[in-house]
């Protein structure tokens, strides 16, 4: 390479290098907005923004790739794509916040901007139109994998909404998964990128980690095993909390099949340990005289 174009790219990766660590700053600003704000301004400001530097981001990367040997190509493309997929995810993500806020009519504005943001890919992989038609606005529950016992609900609503939608390809299913899980079910799929064969991939990790019956199973008899007992019988609200993890936990397993009369010998102390010792008393003392024959 000759020293002129070797000066060039050197100072084409500086610029891009602080253009990169903008993105991610924004990117940690749209986050920590869409988590703790309610304002909607803020997050469509934050929003643009990111538009508008992952632009500049992309046209610094096309730069590059124009100047870098063959050898350093690959490396070059991974790391792009990870900053792609990211944009992808809160791209979408904000998208769906500021719609679940209100109304307000970002759509139009933000795919203006869009059009002029090229993706660069090399010639092995297909390329993606920015005139492709957007994305439809799906109303998505999100799952953290923190709740195994919501998986069943969470998978049913997206299998519905996304993953049998006939008018969605793979990538855009991705796309929306990505966009609903967090905490440990996002670290499940992390450094998955956005492909056909990867989607398959993620969905076959968060239903083994997940999405299997006797974890659910294990998740909800632990429920009921660690009820938090109600000492005062006058304690409505704690009665009513006990009652309601009960018919939770209990609507749960029978969702997947299993039975009361199948745990009741379990179940029936559970419960007499969790509510208040009068009540469990006044229940015995009933119990003892209907099993009491009249004479």
């Amino acid at each position: 390479m000759k020293a002129a174009n070797q000066a060039v790219l050197e100072r084409t990766k500086k610029t891009r290098s602080v253009t990169r660590s903008i993105v991610t700053k924004q990117t940690n600003k749209l986050e920590s907005e869409i988590n703790n704000s309610v304002d909607k301004t803020i997050v469509y400001e934050l929003y643009m923004q990111l538009i508008s530097k992952f632009e500049e981001l992309v046209k610094l990367d096309k730069e590059i790739e124009g100047l870098i040997d063959i050898d350093s190509l690959e490396d070059e493309i991974l790391t792009r794509e990870e900053y792609r997929d990211k944009f992808i995810i809160w791209k979408t993500r904000a998208q769906r916040y500021i719609e679940s806020v209100s109304s307000i009519a970002i759509r139009n504005s933000a795919e203006t901007q869009l059009q002029n943001v090229t993706l660069p890919l090399n010639s092995s992989v297909s390329s993606v139109s920015t005139n492709q038609p957007r994305l439809p606005k799906l109303t998505l529950e999100s799952f953290s994998g923190k709740d195994i016992g919501s998986f069943p609900s969470f998978w049913a609503r997206f299998k519905s909404a996304v993953h049998e939608n006939s008018s969605l390809n793979d990538v855009d299913k991705f796309s929306y998964l990505k966009s609903v899980v967090t905490s440990d079910a996002e670290l499940a799929i992390r450094g998955l990128t956005l492909t056909p064969e990867n989607y398959a991939k993620a969905v076959k990790i968060l239903e083994d980690r997940f999405g299997r019956q006797e974890l659910i199973v294990d998740y909800h008899m632990n429920n009921l095993l660690n009820l938090t007992p109600v000492r005062k019988s006058f304690d409505v609200i704690a009665l009513r909390n006990l009652y309601d993890q009960l018919e939770v936990n209990i609507r749960g397993l029978e969702s997947l099949g299993i039975s009361p009369d199948s745990y009741n010998c379990l179940l029936f102390p559970i419960i007499m340990k969790a509510i208040p010792p009068d009540l469990a008393l006044e229940y015995n003392r009933k119990h003892e005289k209907k099993a009491i024959p009249n004479h």
